[in-house]
């Protein structure tokens, strides 16, 4: 059959894939794979479709039927890895990252995926040295220098590049949901459960901005006092997540203070930050803007990881921690007073801090 006639329903399959419509976008791939059983994007797209509903195993097959047809298509060979590696065959997924930065060094994904592979296995000169390769052979070398300099102990920027961030969760929306329930991850019920505790809110009453809602799981668990729901992140991906799940009157695109910063004043009951402060040491940038968006009476309620005896540290996950010392100053300074400071699980093995803080009138 003529690739041509398999193109109409290929093209729908990109249109409800884009719009966040994974099974119709799933039916029209198949529809043009049933016409052409060698269209080779199409089992390219139809892997990544499966890799988003977390079919592993489907996802596997179909990037290794798109391969055999393309065998030096990198992306599909970065995306088995990422199948590979969910299914828990590492050294398979470690082969696939390899191939797939060989055959285009330019891609970031494959150095970034292959670095937090090895450094959570605790390989940590070899993830070192992987992400050196990264950073001197990709596009995007700003993607690299955070990690880099966490691993190393270098001394750290205030915020994790922007980059950094982009392309890591970009690169890890798809076992985002799948990850995270697997390390026994409830911060955003903490949250809610929070807001809730407050009694501040009735049903449908307050305006809630959701900063870094990355696939929408805190959104979920505040949709029920939202009036409006607004979710920030920087990261494409994981906002295409959060659309597919549903709940925001919003979603945008945008580093987190900037867009704060260019919001109206006071214009939100409720702002907060789910296992999102981890890519920023330095907070008063933060709550600074924070504070210029907030009604009197706001809840600003976060999560952060902890340490002790300085105001923050990057830590050689490349994620940050905050002291309650430093958190408390910054809030006194910025018109908050802290209404809850207690120790929280973050995911395993890490236990960090929840805090609600409240913004004077």
């Amino acid at each position: 059959m003529d690739t041509r006639e398999a193109r109409d329903p290929y093209d729908e399959g990109m249109r409800r894939f884009d719009a966040g419509d994974l099974e119709g976008a799933a039916q029209a791939f198949e529809r043009a794979l049933a016409l052409d059983p060698g269209f080779e994007r199409a089992l390219y797209q139809l892997g990544n479709v499966r890799q988003d509903q977390k079919r592993w195993s489907d996802a596997e097959r179909l990037f290794r039927a798109a391969l055999a047809l393309a065998p030096e298509h990198a992306q599909a060979h970065n995306n088995l890895g990422v199948a590979l590696q969910m299914l828990g065959r590492t050294r398979e997924a470690e082969a696939s990252y390899t191939r797939a930065a060989e055959l285009d060094p330019a891609l970031v994904h494959p150095y970034l995926n292959l670095g937090r592979m090895l450094e959570e296995s605790g390989r940590r000169a070899e993830a070192i040295a992987w992400l050196e390769k990264g950073r001197a052979h990709s596009a995007e070398p700003e993607a690299f220098r955070h990690a880099v300099d966490a691993l190393r102990g270098s001394v750290a920027a205030e915020h994790a590049p922007d980059d950094y961030v982009r392309s890591t969760f970009d690169g890890f929306a798809a076992q985002f949901d799948a990850r995270m329930a697997s390390l026994d991850y409830h911060v955003p019920e903490a949250v809610a459960a929070a807001v809730a505790q407050s009694r501040r809110f009735a049903r449908a009453s307050a305006d809630v901005l959701d900063l870094g809602c990355g696939t929408g799981l805190c959104g979920l668990a505040l949709r029920g006092i939202a009036r409006t729901l607004t979710g920030v992140d920087l990261s494409p991906r994981m906002l295409e997540h959060a659309h597919a799940r549903g709940g925001y009157d919003a979603l945008v695109e945008s580093e987190l203070v900037s867009w704060m910063r260019s919001s109206p004043p006071a214009c939100f009951d409720v702002i907060v930050a789910s296992d999102v402060l981890i890519y920023v040491g330095a907070l008063e940038d933060v709550f600074s803007a924070a504070a210029r968006i907030a009604r009197p009476g706001a809840l600003f309620v976060f999560s952060t990881e902890a340490c002790e005896g300085v105001d923050w540290r990057l830590q050689e996950s490349g994620r940050y921690a905050q002291s309650s010392e430093y958190v408390r100053r910054l809030a006194a300074a910025h018109g908050f007073a802290v209404t809850l400071d207690r120790a929280q699980a973050i995911r395993t093995p890490i236990v960090g801090r929840l805090y609600v803080l409240v913004a004077r009138a």
